[in-house]
């Protein structure tokens, strides 16, 4: 089991984020923003949708975005990958699960060599540029010839601008009319291409933003007012809602966990 002084990691790219560590502490409903592999390096997790009462016992789930989950995992170590916005990633490992329960799928076909990276990972926490390749080569190696990912430009476009405007408070508007199309063009593509709504996208990011301000030092509070959250009441909501933690645990063991900030090439 981990213990309360065994380190937590957390990893941030542009496309990618990963978090080593206690997961789902509580019996929350969780609902992720991106679509996320989730790893249990220990034992079996338990899982259910929000709609079900069936539960799912695996070590490895993959769950599409914007799905309501709840999980036990208690103080056992996790890896939790956060996969890129537009679904590439999702599309790629759905194949590779051997099962579907009401929306999670799970029972992977190479569970065991993802635990032996993700395991590898949070032993030696390499830098990000080598966590990232580890990563690559355990869970996407293998795409075939035939496989392709297309999504509109514009959509892209309107990520990469939410993410540079992560804090400030720019109207839908504006973004639409940055991108080319008009507002409920743009809402109906974005939905279509990432299965969440822009919204939620934006609240996604200023958490990515509020981690980012945490590993140059800044306290949980200033860092979430800066990232663009009215309170702390409304980030400890969002950040609950889409990690299945309470802030708080992330304080407490702030001097255990190590954050790092990589920048990818690509896929």
């Amino acid at each position: 089991m981990c213990g309360s002084n065994e380190q937590s990691l957390l990893y941030l790219w542009n496309l990618r984020t990963l978090y080593i560590g206690p997961l789902f502490e509580e019996a929350n409903i969780i609902i992720p923003a991106a679509a996320t592999l989730i790893v249990a390096l220990e034992d079996d997790m338990k899982m259910k949708s929000r709609h079900s009462d069936q539960l799912v016992r695996t070590r490895v789930a993959l769950l599409p975005p914007g799905v309501a989950f709840g999980a036990e995992t208690g103080e056992s170590l996790i890896a939790n990958l956060y996969l890129d916005p537009v679904g590439r990633d999702l599309q790629c490992l759905k194949p590779r699960m051997r099962a579907c329960t009401d929306g999670i799928y799970h029972a992977a076909e190479n569970e065991q060599e993802l635990i032996a990276a993700f395991r590898d990972i949070h032993q030696q926490a390499p830098a990000p540029a080598d966590t990232y390749r580890i990563m690559n080569e355990a869970v996407f190696s293998a795409l075939p010839a035939s496989f392709h990912h297309e999504v509109d430009p514009r959509i892209w476009q309107a990520i990469d601008y939410v993410k540079t405007h992560a804090i400030d408070n720019v109207s839908s508007e504006t973004l639409a009319d940055h991108v080319g199309m008009s507002e409920p063009q743009l809402r109906r593509a974005f939905k279509q291409a990432t299965g969440i709504p822009l919204r939620r996208n934006r609240r996604w990011h200023r958490l990515f933003v509020t981690a980012t301000m945490l590993a140059t030092g800044m306290t949980l509070t200033d860092a979430a007012l800066i990232a663009g959250f009215s309170d702390s009441s409304h980030f400890n909501h969002a950040f609950r809602e889409m990690t299945g933690m309470k802030p708080s645990s992330l304080l407490r063991r702030k001097e255990n966990t190590r954050i790092f900030i990589g920048q990818e090439s690509g896929y």
